[in-house]
């Protein structure tokens, strides 16, 4: 026919090949209203029909009538009865393809097709067919369709121009590598496409379509490469016809074996019968003939496609891993119960036998992913086979596509390809069935008409016209039962608001979600899409248009959301290793804060406000109902102009989920939520606006200013509930937005007015500024210095960004052979790690990673002493925000403290918030606070907080002093080893981990500072070493030490092992045979110098000569360094801290100096060379006598912190000359007689004679013309000596200075000579009386008197000489002098330093009261240590009037001023609540024993005086501001702080436990523990191994044979070693409970008495040692150790128990005898009644020892509890709330029987003395007489348990040895200098200062 004539086909080699095939069914007449079709139209049906089928194509049938009605196989005619027909209607598939026949006049998509067959025939329906074919192969040609006609078909070929069977020639696809992939696209076609029209939809075809098929020259020539034909030159003429004999002979073997089935289309040919294909021969689709589509029909290709896959998948190895990475995610998957496999198609095309198949499935996916899944279903179902029961199927997901389409680019050329797509999600439809394909019911006949597929959301291009059978026009109803549906999703992407060109508006694609997909993604989120590009015919946009037009859609195979790098990009395990590395470095967290906008100039705060935001506080949960958000929300009010919304579009660039809005134009709807009805499902539906779409990621709004005040109340539930409320439609419910709000706004005026406050320059509310946790002011000062860098910054980040100057930098980089790290680097290198290190930002992308990576792997947690700082800083801003009348602080901003530490920590990838944590969120707060204050009250509040803020180069000085420390070690190691002439060489990164260790960071900007260089030091950076002065050794003796040439060179030694000879050193010298001849070394020199110059002796030596002529050797060493420290602090004036106690327990410092000064290996082979050892040396010094218990041995910790830390620091105290006593043990009676250690001198003393200060007392004031006078009636004359005292490892020294009482007259000749001698040394006898004796009985009125002396005494002393140096360098300036001065008051005893300091401004230099008041409360600072009342002291008016009167006059006027303060403060009370209170605080009290006597509250007078109050653990400040002082702490609770004690780890573990030192030393490998306790947690690994355990347990056992020998010599008894060592030493108190253990020590006696011998075999053997003073006027003490004694005299003589149990009381308990019993105790007994116990420190050096402890939850017992475990302590008792209860109830309480038979047993006499021990035994028993106040009887039970409990397991040794390394393990937080840290960042303000080394 001429209509079909007309069209000319071409075949288009750039065909889309999906293998879908309409065959045109023409033949037959019609189906009649029988329905059965002719003979003819069958038997040419089926032959095309099945070889299509057999290659697996998908077949669709139509014919002009279409609809089908089953066929009667006994009407069919003729040729309808061959094989082929009769094959049709038995299969069931066909038949269901056959029954499915369309119309043929509603096929009109012929794009779908790739091949139309037209098996031929005659008649009407033929005719019919040509006319409705007309469109449908315009169409087909278009789209590149091949079309196939019968060869006897002349009216379809009659012109000769439309393509017969011969004419057909297979087309090759193009190669389908990645490297190719899309290369093949027109440039300049994809150029012109970009300009297109904006519309919805896509116009296929066009005016100038034909354009694309002309011929191009360039293009239509094959290169012979990847050609299947072999043509060689010349022989081409042969070849083809050698092709075409051969292509004859097939064709004939086809025409045989197909039973004269006519030959198919060459694009749908296979390569050869399934039964000859072979399988695992090798894949080359490169090459295959026809389209990689066709070729992949082929059964055996799939099935080899599927085989490659699954060895894929089983054998591609994890990248740096011995592991198979997709076994590995297939097992995370089935784990998850996941149906989606992510497969990367980079790894798919690295492996050569799977790159043809990758490329197959970036051209024809459908079909490979179709294999795919099979393949990977059956894998994982064969590997997992119950994962059946979970899901069906498994669906692969390509990832990793390397391609990057964009929605605007998309053409034609993408259908039917894999792209991959970024967008935004606007829109999201609900999860509903779509029809797929419907039939439809005839109204009238009933005939089911169908299927026709449905396209788009309408039925009107799916509607039949008539009806088949009846031929009605309808009406026509869907049948329900047999129409298909589908479950999908539908989401609508738009184009990134970034990749809009401008002047356009965003393109958007519908993309398709089916099974696992679904719901991936919300509105909102930018999204990659990985997918098919599809087409569809489109009925509304034809109706449109009035054209053609077919829409497009993409068929998601793997969405990951963009902004989310754990999707996008997940982390790898190489990723998580340098995250780890990065996090390492100390100073991370400034680099973080770098990276943050590195092109935006300043603005430091503003970057780490945005980093902290970022990494966000950890959100928390108390209660179901109730949530604490963990966001951190930040605001930017400043001038326009100053980067506030680029800082907002980095943020949301960097973000893992941001959603970036504007306040301008914004409704409260649009940032919350709302409801709307949606267009496609006319439902209701809810919608989330910008927070809610930004739910766990950040909402950054731009314009906040400009919200309205409706809209902004709207969101403040947002922002702090973190939920938004929703009631309407029907609708309630409640969304989630747990996001973080970053805001920027511009101030009220457009600029911003510092003199106004921050909430003045914008408008908005109190309420919605406090939801902001940071506030931060940007103003664009006029600064010509900072412009001038701002210039220079702006000019050089634009020439660093031209593409030119990056790719010379890049190469220059590649040539010098380091790799570039860009800011676009999206993974993590060896070079991102170094460049970091070197102070580089770190690029975005990995930013994002790091900060996914913290946020969701570290939730760190924040300790107790952390949240006391805190507390601190939200009281002192929230009284600051109350005077200023600035921003309101509220409790929220306390919380904003607590989340920002939070999220410095997460910075580092800690789990522990660390004190650099809080001082980071502190300093951020408090700056924001200030920023937000006027500027006139802006410079007044920086210097009041000044000290809240802590910067990096605050810690310049510390690491100066960690520097130093560490090149101290390597100089003495070096002395060791003869070498001292090489200059000393510290690597950087032990520098850094000492920074790391002591929460320092800045570490590189140290290197920077003036303070490293000025030092000495210089700085490697390409070795990472730091180089330091060789020769600066801190000693003037640096000979080697003799016979240490036999050692190894030190770079010999493995690093541990250097490291270890210094410990090695302090814990036994050199094995030395012993000589007193050969040459001597330097310090044998010295020390025979001493004797022979200093004792006069040159030979005849003892033990106590050596320690003479040692102690002074060493004294001239402590000496040069104690005058070198103080020339420089002199020189550098820094601020001093001066603590003031009554006591100093010091103990013995010869060891202790050599060991600090590093000189104890030097000293120890010299002595041993001399034929000495250092121990026995050591123990010829007399303990200083200059203190007794807890507070002075903490005292005297604290001074060797001090100087350890290089902190300017000094104690003052009394240089008692006969300290407080010596207890002897006569006739089982405490005896007390002087304590004389001065006799033979101190060699550690220097007197200072021209240092003397005269002290009054008594006499007289008089007031003249406002100005008083006192004049005492009394004077002595304060004489200073001084005590260096070294710190460790380092070249301070600091200073003890005691004071010693001298008579102003020392001898009255007058009187000598008239005979009276006594008054000749009267006024000698009594000035010395001040400093004789430490705590004199105050039993009487002159004791009293006395006490009070002595603490006056050298309180006014030190005062007078800390001014007198302050005067000599600033004169008159006493409004510096706090700057420069802070005194400590160790409890109560120095008070009086408030009143002295307030005499001597007012009396001696001349300021008013109110000057001298602000002066003095700003330098004391007071630390109470005790709740017991005697410890609180009171002193009488009388007794002060009389010895002080001016400082009574002062106390007076301070209590005067300060009642007057309580009336104004509380006149809102009621009169008489008011009376009450202020009477119940006043300083000047009623005495409540003592009828009509006012006293003094000491305690009181300190807490108003000073400026901080501190306890000493966290239960004793708890109880100190809800009792002792609670009143106080309502008013002023900035005061109070916690400050747990801590002890030195030199003195009580590295050197009085030489051998346990050594054992972990070598264990962890350096000695660092020394001064950082916290690396004893690195024991806690080893605590379960048995090896280690062993040694532990020979260690603990050479420590119990000393302390034996130790009880031998006292008591001559040798004592068992296998028992427990049960020990309990402090000082004699009822308090401490010594009677108690006394009580179950003879319950103990009693059991065991009453056991059979067999019995007493099981019974583990105990020897319980009690030692400690008590108090020469206790008398209950005193009974109690009586008590002791005579239990021992009965139970160590009874041959039935001394082997199973001895009782010891170790008399005159001091420092030296502790270092002894503490290294050798297994068990110590702290069992103080909860809540009187102020903390204790000798439960802490136990625990360094590895000593188990059985306590109360009493003092520092909670805390080391904490540390080491509670289920390793033996805890047991009433907890510290219930005991005043209990008290009360102590009358009715039933007591134990087992108590009341010991209360039985010592009133008749057991042991002896019952009348003297009545009164001990009423105390606790008898309630008419005592009241038990400490609960003895009450916790008796519960204690005898929990000795049971020790006893059960000592048995297991084992057990026992772990629990005791977890303790030492566990001590790490009780050192002292952790508590000095505290003290002086928190309370003193003062920073490390290290003198340089003594010059040589």
């Amino acid at each position: 026919m001429a209509h079909a004539a007309a069209h000319e086909f071409e075949m288009n080699a750039n065909a889309v090949v999906k293998g879908q095939v309409l065959i045109v069914a023409t033949s037959c007449n019609a189906f009649g209203n029988s329905g059965v079709p002719t003979g003819l139209w069958l038997s040419e049906l089926a032959e095309p029909y099945w070889a299509l089928h057999d290659a697996g194509y998908d077949i669709t049938i139509a014919s002009p009538a279409g609809g089908a009605v089953p066929i009667d196989p006994t009407s069919l005619e003729g040729d309808a009865k061959t094989p082929d027909a009769a094959r049709m209607l038995a299969d069931d598939e066909a038949w269901l393809a056959l029954a499915c026949t369309v119309k043929l006049g509603e096929v009109d998509h012929a794009t779908f097709y790739d091949a139309i067959v037209l098996p031929g025939g005659h008649g009407p329906m033929y005719d019919l067919a040509l006319s409705e074919l007309g469109d449908l192969l315009t169409q087909a040609a278009a789209a590149g369709c091949c079309l196939v006609a019968s060869q006897d078909n002349s009216r379809f070929d009659e012109d000769g121009a439309g393509p017969g069977l011969d004419d057909y020639e297979p087309v090759p696809d193009d190669n389908p590598e990645a490297a190719a992939y899309g290369a093949s696209q027109d440039v300049s076609e994809a150029a012109t496409a970009a300009e297109e029209e904006e519309e919805e939809g896509e116009e296929l075809f066009g005016d100038n379509f034909m354009r694309d098929y002309q011929a191009k020259s360039g293009m239509d020539s094959y290169e012979s490469a990847g050609l299947d034909n072999d043509v060689t030159e010349g022989g081409y003429e042969e070849q083809l016809a050698a092709v075409r004999m051969a292509e004859e002979a097939l064709d004939a073997d086809d025409d045989a074996g197909r039973r004269g089935r006519k030959r198919m289309p060459g694009a749908l040919e296979v390569a050869g019968d399934d039964e000859d294909a072979e399988l695992g021969v090798g894949l080359d689709l490169a090459n295959a003939k026809g389209k990689v589509s066709e070729w992949l029909d082929n059964e055996p290709v799939a099935a080899e496609v599927k085989h490659q896959f699954r060895r894929f998948l089983r054998t591609f190895p994890e990248p740096g891993g011995s592991g198979k990475l997709y076994a590995k995610a297939i097992e995370s998957m089935v784990l998850a119960n996941r149906q989606s496999l992510e497969v990367d198609w980079r790894h798919m095309h690295q492996l050569e036998g799977m790159k043809a198949v990758a490329a197959a499935c970036a051209d024809a996916p459908r079909k490979v992913l179709r294999l795919f899944d099979a393949a990977a279903t059956e894998f994982v179902m064969s590997e997992v086979p119950s994962f059946a029961d979970i899901h069906s199927a498994v669906h692969v997901r390509i990832t990793g596509l390397p391609v990057d389409d964009s929605i605007r680019d998309l053409r034609t050329w993408h259908l039917g390809n894999l792209i991959r797509v970024r967008g935004v999600v606007t829109r999201r439809s609900g999860v509903f069935p779509q029809l797929s394909v419907v039939r439809w019911d005839c109204g009238r006949c009933g005939t089911v008409m169908g299927p026709f597929p449905t396209t788009g959301d309408s039925l009107d291009g799916a509607k039949p016209r008539a009806c088949v059978a009846c031929q009605a026009k309808g009406p026509f109803s869907v049948n329900a039962s047999e129409t298909v549906y589908q479950n999908y999703q539908k989401l609508t992407l738009q184009e990134s608001p970034g990749s809009v060109p401008a002047g356009r508006l965003p393109r958007s694609k519908e993309v398709i979600l089916l099974d696992d997909l679904i719901d991936c993604a919300r509105p909102g989120e930018e999204v990659e899409v990985t997918g098919i590009y599809c087409s569809g015919y489109d009925t509304h946009l034809n109706a449109r248009n009035g054209f053609p037009v077919f829409s497009t859609h993409i068929e998601a195979n793997y969405v990951a959301k963009a902004a989310d790098a754990w999707a996008a990009a997940a982390l790898t395990d190489e990723d998580r290793k340098y995250i780890n590395a990065l996090a390492k470095l100390p100073d991370i967290a400034a680099r973080i804060q770098s990276s943050i906008a590195p092109s935006i100039y300043g603005h430091e705060g503003i970057k780490m406000a945005l980093a902290l935001s970022l990494f966000g506080g950890v959100d928390k949960q108390p209660t179901d109902s109730h949530r604490l958000r963990g966001d951190i929300n930040v605001l930017l009010l400043g001038d326009p102009g100053t980067a506030k919304s680029q800082f907002l579009k980095y943020v949301e660039k960097t973000a893992a989920r941001a959603v970036y809005t504007t306040g301008k134009g914004a409704s409260a709807v649009g940032l919350t939520a709302g409801v709307h009805k949606d267009p496609v499902t006319r439902e209701w539906t809810l919608e989330g606006g910008a927070l809610v779409l930004a739910d766990k990621g950040v909402c950054l709004i731009d314009e906040f200013d400009k919200m309205n005040d409706q809209d902004r109340v709207s969101i403040h539930e947002a922002m702090e509930q973190q939920s938004i409320s929703i009631s309407k439609a029907g609708i309630v419910t409640q969304l989630q937005a747990r996001c973080a709000v970053i805001a920027a706004a511009n101030p009220v005026d457009g600029r911003y007015d510092p003199g106004r406050t921050f909430a003045d320059n914008i408008n908005l509310s109190d309420p919605i500024l406090s939801r902001f946790d940071v506030l931060c002011v940007v103003r664009d000062i006029v600064d010509p210095v900072q412009d001038q860098r701002l210039a220079e910054f702006v000019v050089g980040s634009h020439a660093r960004s031209h593409p030119d100057a990056a790719a010379d930098e890049a190469a220059a980089e590649a040539a010098a052979g380091a790799a570039a790290v860009g800011p676009g680097a999206t993974a993590f290198t060896g070079a991102v790690l170094e460049s970091v290190r070197a102070g580089g930002a770190l690029p975005q992308a990995l930013l994002r990673k790091y900060i996914t990576y913290a946020k969701r792997f570290y939730r760190p947690s924040m300790s107790q002493n952390e949240f006391g700082s805190l507390q601190q800083v939200y009281a002192r801003l929230r009284k600051e925000s109350y005077r200023s009348g600035g921003l309101p602080i509220a409790v929220r901003h306390l919380e904003s403290m607590i989340r920002m530490s939070e999220a410095h920590a997460r910075m580092h990838l800690r789990e522990r918030v660390t004190q650099d944590d809080v001082n980071v969120a502190i300093r951020v707060m408090v700056e924001s606070f200030i920023s937000t204050q006027k500027y006139s009250q802006q410079r007044e509040l920086s210097r009041q907080l000044r000290h809240f803020i802590v910067t990096g180069a605050d810690f310049h000085a510390l690491l100066l002093h960690l520097l130093r420390e560490l090149v101290r070690e390597e100089r003495n190691n070096m002395r060791l080893l003869g070498n001292m002439d090489d200059a000393i060489t510290v690597p950087c990164r032990c520098l850094e981990d000492k920074a790391r260790e002591a929460n320092i960071a800045d570490v590189p900007g140290f290197y920077q500072s003036p303070m490293f260089s000025g030092a000495g030091f210089a700085l490697d950076r390409s070795q990472g070493l730091i180089l330091s002065r060789p020769g600066s050794l801190r000693s003037s003796t640096s000979g080697a030490a003799p016979g240490r040439a036999g050692l190894l060179p030190r770079a010999a030694l493995p690093g541990a092992g250097r490291r270890a000879l210094r410990v090695c050193a302090i814990a036994e010298p050199a094995a030395k045979p012993a000589s007193k001849s050969g040459a001597m070394s330097p310090i044998q020199t010295e020390v025979q110098q001493k004797l022979r110059y200093l004792l006069g002796k040159t030979k005849g030596f003892d033990t106590h000569d050596i320690y003479q002529g040692t102690a002074w050797s060493v004294r001239e060493h402590l000496i040069d360094s104690f005058e070198n420290t103080h020339d420089y602090w002199e020189q550098q004036d820094p601020k001093f801290v001066y603590y003031l106690s009554a006591e100093f327990l010091m103990g013995r410092s010869l060891l202790n100096t050599v060991y600090n000064l590093g000189l104890g290996g030097e000293y120890g082979a010299a002595l041993q060379k001399m034929g000495y050892k250092m121990e026995e040396v050591a123990d010829e010094e007399h303990n200083a006598a200059l203190g007794n218990g807890g507070l002075g041995r903490l005292a005297a910790c604290f001074l060797d912190s001090i100087a350890t830390l290089d902190l300017p620091g000094w104690g003052y105290g009394i240089r008692y000359k006969y300290g407080m006593f010596k207890q002897l043990i006569k006739d089982g009676y405490q005896a007390e007689v002087p304590d004389i250690w001065l006799t033979e001198g101190n060699p550690w003393e220097v007197k200072r004679h021209d240092i003397r200060f005269e002290v009054g007392f008594s006499g007289k004031t008089v007031t003249d013309k406002g100005k008083t006078t006192w004049t005492p009636g009394e004077k002595v004359v304060a004489v200073a000596y001084d005590n260096p005292i070294p710190g460790y490892a380092t070249t301070t020294t600091s200073n003890l200075r005691l004071w010693d009482a001298e008579a102003v007259n020392e001898f009255d000749l007058t009187s000598f000579n008239a005979g009276d001698y006594e008054k000749a040394t009267e006024e000698k006898e009594r000035a010395a009386a001040i400093s004789a004796v430490l705590y004199p009985n105050d039993s009487t009125p002159e004791g009293k008197e006395l006490r009070l002396k002595q603490q006056y005494f050298f309180v006014s002393a030190s005062l007078q000489d800390v001014m007198a140096r302050f005067r000599a360098k600033h004169g008159d300036d006493w409004k510096l002098f706090p700057e420069k001065a802070c005194f400590q008051l160790n409890d109560t005893h120095p008070t009086i330093a408030v009143a002295e300091l307030m005499r001597l401004l007012i009396d001696n230099e001349g300021l008013d009261w109110e000057a001298a008041w602000s002066i003095t409360t700003k330098c004391v600072n007071y630390t109470n240590h005790t709740v017991m009342p005697e410890a609180l002291e009171k002193w009488p008016v009388r007794v002060l009037a009389k010895m002080l009167p001016r400082h009574m006059e002062i106390i007076e006027i301070i209590n005067a001023g300060w009642t007057k303060f309580l009336e104004d403060k509380y006149a809102g009370l009621k009169a008489a609540e008011r009376e009450a209170l202020v009477e119940r605080m006043s300083i000047i009290q009623e005495n409540p024993w003592v009828k009509d006597e006012m006293q003094v509250n000491m305690a009181y007078l300190a807490v108003v005086s000073s400026s901080a109050v501190n306890g000493v653990a966290y239960i004793h400040s708890e109880i100190v501001k809800a009792d002792i002082f609670n009143d106080f702490y309502k008013l002023f609770p900035e005061k109070f702080q916690n400050k747990t004690n801590g002890v030195t780890p030199r003195r009580w573990l590295a050197f009085c436990n030489p051998p346990l030192a050594k054992l972990i030393t070598d264990t962890l490998g350096s000695d660092s523990w020394i001064t950082d306790t916290y690396e004893l947690a690195k024991l806690k690994p080893y605590a379960t191994d048995k090896a280690f355990q062993e040694k532990w347990r020979a260690v603990k056992q050479s420590a119990k044979a000393k302390l034996a020998a130790m009880v031998k010599d006292l008591t001559g008894d040798d004592i068992p070693l296998n028992a427990l060592f049960d020990i309990q030493i402090k000082r004699i108190h009822e308090y401490k409970r010594q009677l108690m253990n006394v009580l179950s020590i003879i319950q103990r006696y009693k059991d065991i008495k009453a056991m059979t011998p067999a019995q007493r075999k099981n019974v583990v053997p105990r020897v319980c040692m009690i030692a400690g003073k008590a108090a020469s006027a206790y008398d209950m003490a005193k009974r109690i150790i009586h008590l002791v004694v005579k239990v021992g005299d009965l139970i160590n003589t009874d041959p039935d128990t001394k082997d199973l149990l001895r009782v010891y009381f170790l008399p005159d308990y001091n420092v030296s005898a502790a270092e002894v019993i503490i290294p050798a105790s297994e068990l110590s007994q702290h069992i103080s009644t909860a809540g009187t116990e102020a903390s204790g420190t000798s439960n802490m050096k136990f625990q360094m020892n590895g000593c188990l402890i059985i306590g109360t939850m009493d003092g520092a017992n909670i805390e080391i509890a904490e540390e080491s475990g509670k289920e390793n302590m033996f805890v047991f008792g009433v907890d510290a709330d219930d005991v005043p209860q209990l008290r009360k109830e102590r009358k009715n309480l039933k007591t134990d029987p087992r108590f009341d038979a010991i209360m039985a047993d010592i009133e008749g006499g057991m042991f002896g003395d019952k009348e003297y021990f009545k009164p001990l035994v009423d105390s606790i028993s008898n309630m008419k007489v005592g009241n038990d106040w400490f609960l003895v009887a009450n916790d008796f039970a519960s204690y005898l348990e929990a000795q049971e409990e020790v006893d059960k397991v000592y048995r297991d040794q084992d057990e026992w040895t772990r629990r005791s390394i977890v303790y030492t393990a566990g001590s790490g937080k009780f050192s002292s200098d952790r508590t000095i840290v505290e003290y002086a960042k928190d309370i003193w303000h003062v920073q490390p200062l290290r003198p340089p080394p003594v010059a040589n």
